[in-house]
C-alpha cells in the first residue's frame, strides 16, 4: 500500500509555498506563489492566509506581497541552538580518515589559540589525543585558518605571528585552505579549511594530518578537506551566496 495516501495535501501545499522563498525571491505576490505551484491564486489563498495568520508569512501593507515571517526565524533558532558541531562533524571526520588515512580534527578558536574538540584517526595507534589540547594559532593549519578568516580576531594575534605567516594569509584566503608541514610531528602534512555557521561566520576549522609520503597529491587532499568543511557548514545552516 502506498504511503502517499497519508500525505495531507493542504499541508504539503503549505510547505511547498514556504519552499518558494529564497535569497533571490524574498517577496512574492499571491499570483507568484500560485504560479510557483502551478495552481490558481484562489485555490491557495486559504493556505496562504493561514500561514500569514500564524506568523509563518508576513505581508507588506502596501505591495501586498508576502515574505517569510518571524515564526520561521524562531523555529530555525530552536534547531540551530540545538546543533552540536562535534556531532555534525564526527561522521565527516570518520569518512575523511577512512578515505585518506591519517588523523582528522575539528578545532575552535579560544583565547587567541586553537582548541581541539574532536578527533578521528584511521588507526588507534596514531591517535594524538588532541581533544582538549591547545596550540598557538600560527603553529597549526587550523590556527592559520582562523588568522585568515576571522575578522574579529584581536590584532595582537597577528602581531605575534612570524612575518612569513602573515604574508601567507592572503594565499590562504584566496585558495580557501591552509597547509602546514610538520605541525606536531616531523613526518606529517596538515591541511585545514574553515567551517561556517548559518550567518557565514567561521566557527571552527576542520583539518587532516597525513604522512608526507602519502600526501603527494596535495591538491586532491585539499579538495577533500574543503568538501568535508562544506558538508559540516551546510549541516550548521550555512548557504553560500550565489
Amino acid at each position: 500500500m502506498s504511503r502517499e495516501r497519508y500525505v495531507n495535501t493542504s499541508l504539503a501545499k503549505a510547505l511547498k509555498i514556504l519552499d518558494l522563498f529564497d535569497n533571490e525571491r524574498r517577496e512574492l505576490s499571491l499570483s507568484d506563489l500560485a504560479r510557483g505551484l502551478g495552481l490558481r491564486p484562489g485555490s491557495i489563498y486559504p493556505i496562504v492566509y493561514t500561514l500569514w495568520r500564524n506568523g509563518y508569512l508576513d505581508r507588506h501593507p502596501d505591495t501586498k506581497k508576502y515574505r517569510l515571517g518571524l515564526k520561521i526565524l524562531v523555529q530555525a533558532g530552536y534547531i540551530l541552538s540545538g546543533l552540536d558541531i562535534r556531532e555534525q562533524a564526527r561522521p565527516v571526520l570518520r569518512r575523511l580518515v577512512k578515505e585518506h588515512g591519517g588523523s582528522a580534527t575539528l578545532s575552535v578558536l579560544g583565547d587567541e589559540e586553537v582548541i581541539f574538540i574532536e578527533e578521528e584517526t584511521s588507526s588507534p595507534m596514531i591517535r594524538a589525543h588532541l581533544i582538549g589540547q591547545r596550540a598557538p594559532l600560527h603553529l597549526t593549519a587550523a590556527g592559520r585558518v582562523f588568522l585568515a578568516f576571522v575578522d574579529s580576531l584581536n590584532p595582537t594575534a597577528l602581531e605575534e605571528a612570524p612575518e612569513d605567516i602573515t604574508e601567507e594569509l592572503d594565499g590562504i584566503r584566496a585558495q580557501g585552505f591552509a597547509v602546514v608541514a610538520e605541525e606536531f610531528q616531523g613526518h606529517v602534512l596538515t591541511v585545514a579549511a574553515p567551517v561556517r555557521d548559518f550567518r557565514g561566520e567561521v566557527v571552527a576549522a576542520l583539518a587532516i594530518s597525513v604522512p608526507k609520503a602519502k600526501a603527494r597529491n596535495k591538491r586532491k587532499l585539499a579538495e577533500a578537506v574543503l568538501e568535508a568543511a562544506r558538508e559540516v557548514s551546510q549541516a550548521l545552516g550555512f548557504r553560500p551566496k550565489r
